[in-house]
């Protein structure tokens, strides 16, 4: 009989702050409308996953966002606007939840990064979806 000891993972302000992310490819043109260089990193994968992004200021375009993602943001900002016109500002320190549904923009200020969480079956879909799979 195998112990399988689970431990608790420790998200390490150091290491979500600090880390290098690998780059990624550029935003499909269907989303991107100021394209920046962007990079990602994965903290943790199972039936959710954790992870890391950091973006060049840019734009971006969304019409029936894909999936429901929770955000933290560690640096730069964020401006939400929906298909209405409403904008919501969110800046270092803040967090949020993108519903899947969502059609708007994503304007990302200063050397913005972000920590996001997604069930990750739907994250796959959604990245499938974006034009983003590798």
């Amino acid at each position: 009989m195998t112990n399988d000891i689970k431990s608790p993972m420790r998200l390490d302000k150091n290491e979500i702050t600090n880390t290098e992310l690998d780059s990624v490819e550029p935003w499909p043109e269907s989303i991107s409308a100021k394209p920046g260089k962007h990079a990602m990193k994965e903290l943790f994968g199972g039936e959710f996953s954790i992870n890391l992004y950091e973006s060049e200021p840019g734009l971006l375009r969304f019409d029936d966002f894909p999936f429901d993602e929770f955000v933290h943001i560690l640096s730069g900002s964020a401006v939400l606007t929906d298909a209405a016109g409403n904008s919501q500002t969110f800046n270092v320190g803040d967090s949020f939840v993108m519903s899947k549904g969502f059609s708007g923009t994503w304007e990302l200020q200063g050397k913005y990064r972000e920590m996001f969480i997604m069930e990750t079956e739907s994250m796959n879909k959604g990245f499938e979806k974006l034009g983003l799979d590798d």
